[in-house]
């Protein structure tokens, strides 16, 4: 009797824990890149100086702030799992119709994020 009731609390711990595996196992790791465009500026220094602010600024949000930036609603994205893996600035030089020549830094942002698996992409 006592052998029966332990084959049976362990088929039951094994049942919840499959099903709890099944249930962590609906997400998978996403990583993705991103560009943002900074401000127009006048001279070189100052656009690879907007691109350090712009990296910085990103560096320093939370999960949820840079799921806001990143990812959108058709990604079914876990909000509290986004990070960055690494960013960069150039800088686009530009003449403008007027004869005037303008920077812009360029950030690429590498990111992840756990998102959800749907049945479609299985």
């Amino acid at each position: 009797m006592k052998r029966l009731l332990n084959l049976k609390t362990l088929l039951t711990i094994t049942a919840a824990s499959l099903s709890s595996m099944a249930f962590a196992g609906g997400y998978q790791w996403t990583t993705d890149e991103k560009t943002i465009e900074g401000h127009v500026v006048s001279s070189k220094a100052a656009a690879y100086r907007e691109g350090l602010n712009m990296i910085m600024y990103f560096e320093n949000l939370d999960s949820r702030q840079l799921s806001r930036f990143l990812t959108s609603q058709t990604d079914e994205a876990d909000r509290s799992s986004v990070s960055i893996e690494d960013a960069t600035v150039f800088v686009d030089e530009y003449l403008k119709r007027n004869g005037d020549i303008v920077y812009q830094p360029i950030m690429n942002v590498s990111y992840s994020y756990r998102s959800l698996i749907s049945p479609d992409r299985q």
